[in-house]
């Protein structure tokens, strides 16, 4: 199994989850975050009180999937969310060891569905 953190603009969240859905990863979490670091897009950053430092608004997607279909999500996130501006994101994959879904005890890519 794998794990699929992405972080990406949030205008470009909506299309992006449509195409995993199309895909068939029917399960994933999505956070707003705020991104701070020297690749924003100064058209889209604003100052943060709280952080006094620029940042922009963008969504963290994380979706663990099996293998198989791994290249395929990286490839749908990468395709759908880039503008070719400053800040489009970045994708980090991670191997996952084990999951058990809560409710049912299932272990191993059962537990995915």
């Amino acid at each position: 199994m794998t794990e699929i953190k992405a972080y990406v603009r949030v205008n470009r969240i909506d299309q992006i989850v449509h195409m995993l859905k199309r895909a068939g990863i029917p399960h994933m979490s999505m956070i707003h975050v705020w991104a701070v670091g020297s690749a924003i897009d100064p058209t889209e950053s604003k100052i943060s009180i709280e952080l006094a430092s620029r940042v922009t608004d963008v969504v963290k997607i994380e979706i663990v999937c099996p293998e198989t279909l791994t290249e395929e999500v990286i490839s749908i996130i990468e395709r759908e969310g880039r503008t070719g501006r400053p800040g489009d994101g970045i994708i980090y994959v991670s191997s996952v060891d084990a999951a058990v879904k809560v409710r049912t005890g299932e272990r191993g890519a059962s537990a995915l569905t």
